[in-house]
């Protein structure tokens, strides 16, 4: 644009981050400096351009650490090469208590979300940046119970108390986690072994 007094305002736009060359002639010769090394830096993080991996933001093992990345990237996709944002982690379920998590800014454009669900069953995880979703959030986390615990676990029936002379006596086993949750499946070494009392 010609001011009219000697200077021209130039201007440009660019939707790719990166490494450029400016090449700014008069009169088809390059003026002093032209060409120039520009770099596009990419523009503030957009919610819906985030990227999620890793294993946590669908599934989690109850007491375990559970994680998962974001990369941030602003709303032309481009990945973000700087940290800053703020973000937040949150697990619902109805008729339990919220679950929070952290999130720690690796400086990179990437960060590391964790949480520590114990309670197992379908949550639902809420990433946030600025109070935006990112991409694919909400989203459904299955939380599975922990290792088998002996000292939650539970011995259930009238064998446990009582029998009678000649019969078979049963009981079940109730295998649980450290934090109370049924395992619901086998695989586990339950022995039971019948003392008299002198």
């Amino acid at each position: 644009l010609d001011t009219n007094d000697g200077m021209y305002s130039v201007a440009y736009s660019v939707e790719t981050a990166g490494a450029y060359t400016l090449h700014v002639k008069l009169r088809g010769e390059h003026i002093r400096g032209s060409p120039f090394h520009t770099t596009i830096m990419p523009g503030p993080t957009c919610a819906n351009k985030a990227t999620v991996l890793g294993m946590g933001k669908s599934i989690a093992i109850s007491g375990e650490l559970s994680e998962f990345r974001v990369l941030a990237a602003d709303c032309y996709g481009n990945t973000q090469i700087y940290g800053g944002d703020s973000w937040t982690i949150r697990l619902t379920r109805p008729g339990l208590s919220n679950i929070y998590g952290a999130m720690v800014d690796l400086k990179n454009g990437t960060y590391q979300g964790s949480y520590n669900a114990t309670v197992r069953g379908q949550w639902t995880l809420h990433v946030k940046t600025n109070g935006v979703y990112i991409d694919g959030s909400p989203s459904s986390v299955l939380v599975l119970p922990g290792p088998t615990h002996a000292a939650t676990s539970v011995a259930i029936g009238t064998g446990i108390s009582r029998s009678h002379m000649g019969e078979s006596s049963v009981f079940m086993i109730r295998t649980k986690d450290r934090f109370g949750n049924d395992r619901a499946s086998g695989g586990d070494v339950v022995t039971a072994t019948l003392t008299q009392v002198s």
